[in-house]
């Protein structure tokens, strides 16, 4: 577990970190819990916390990958070309937007046994 939201979970193979698990493709009964900071299990029997600690193994099936486009200024003069490129990298320092969306993400779920 790479990083874990209110939006869903966040898994890292090491290599690639973007992949996503909604709270749809969770086992049936997962809440987030926003004093804890992470996802609860509530079962029948109690309430049972889905492995908290960041790093923690977890098994999932890919059930979707997302391409997203690559934006570049069309028709621009190399030198035009590469002080954008500049200005993105000094946005991306300052903001965190960049890493909500990733241009390669797969969508995973833990529903189901493993």
């Amino acid at each position: 577990i790479h990083k874990s939201t209110p939006n869903g979970l966040w898994l890292s193979v090491g290599f690639f970190d973007h992949i996503f698990i909604p709270p749809h493709f969770m086992l049936d009964g997962s809440e987030w819990d926003p004093e804890q900071k992470l996802w609860v299990w509530k079962s029948e029997h109690g309430d049972a916390a889905l492995d908290p600690e960041l790093g923690s193994q977890v098994r999932f099936r890919v059930t979707n990958s997302v391409f997203r486009p690559v934006e570049r200024p069309s028709q621009a003069p190399p030198a035009a070309a590469a002080s954008a490129v500049a200005a993105v990298a000094e946005h991306d320092d300052d903001d965190d937007e960049h890493d909500d969306q990733p241009l390669f993400q797969v969508m995973a779920s833990i529903k189901d046994d493993g």
